[in-house]
């Protein structure tokens, strides 16, 4: 519901900006109106997302990793508690200058 939400006000927010561009007068007050309501509701949609994020259960595999073992799920022990969802920001703070998609691996 809260992606749901944040994408709608994005959506809006963004189709107003592009109107405030091609438009002139009253409707281009009403988009500059529509702008700012839709980017503070976008930013407090998203810290609250954050925060819900951020206090939801998560897991962390807190058995051995072998990574010359054959996979097998069976054999980890797995450990599900408050937070561990933002648990590597904690662990490498180096990780809050990259953004994820820059720690994916390239196919």
């Amino acid at each position: 519901m809260a992606a749901g939400l944040l994408s709608l006000s994005m959506l809006i927010m963004h189709g107003a900006v592009f109107l405030q561009l091609k438009t002139e007068g009253d409707i281009n007050q009403r988009c500059k109106k529509t702008v700012t309501i839709f980017a503070l509701l976008t930013l407090a949609i998203f810290a609250m997302a954050g925060i819900w994020v951020a206090n939801i259960d998560g897991y962390h595999i807190s058995s051995e990793v072998l990574p010359n073992a054959p996979s097998n799920p069976l054999a980890k022990i797995v450990s599900k508690e408050p937070g561990f969802w933002l648990d590597n920001y904690a662990l490498y703070p180096v990780l809050w200058l990259f953004p994820d998609w820059l720690l994916l691996p390239v196919r």
